[in-house]
């Protein structure tokens, strides 16, 4: 049968109550030490990735609303352009028929006076053959048949003139 030595026994179990308490200062204590110490690092990394995923996640929303202001602004601008080409495009086709305007009355102004001007010349010319047809009449008193021949010629010297 089996026997049990008392003396190893006691040595075993002095042994034994010496190495539990030894292997809980020196290993186990800074294994549980090192594991809490671990988990508290998980945590906080965890902790952290959470926040800037949120951080991310304000920063994506704030990104999207400021392109959509920027999207309204560029449209905007661009809108306000076109109507500012366009009122430009007005002012100037408007100021190009006034001065057409201007230019057609003056012209037909200029035309009215040259109009005038060459009237009055040729009304001078009429007097001034008028007037030496008539000195040649006088002159010659002659008779009928001679007063028509000098209006005939002066009537061809008007045609030269």
């Amino acid at each position: 049968m089996v026997s049990v030595d008392k003396a190893v026994l006691l040595v075993q179990l002095i042994t034994f109550l010496l190495a539990v308490p030894m292997v809980w200062i020196l290993f186990l204590k800074p294994l549980l030490r090192t594991l809490t110490n671990r988990e508290k690092y998980i945590t906080d990394t965890l902790d952290k990735v959470e926040k800037d995923r949120d951080e991310m996640q304000k920063m994506k929303e704030e990104y999207e609303i400021k392109m959509r202001e920027m999207h309204l602004n560029a449209s905007a601008a661009l809108e306000k352009a076109v109507a500012e080409g366009e009122r430009s495009r007005h002012e100037i086709i408007e100021t190009a028929k006034e001065e057409g305007h201007k230019l057609i009355v003056e012209a037909k102004k200029e035309i009215e006076s040259e109009k005038v001007k060459a009237i009055e010349d040729v009304r001078g010319t009429i007097v001034e053959i008028a007037v030496m047809a008539a000195e040649k009449i006088v002159k010659a008193s002659m008779s009928k048949k001679a007063q028509t021949e000098i209006v005939q010629d002066a009537i061809e010297n008007i045609g030269k003139n």
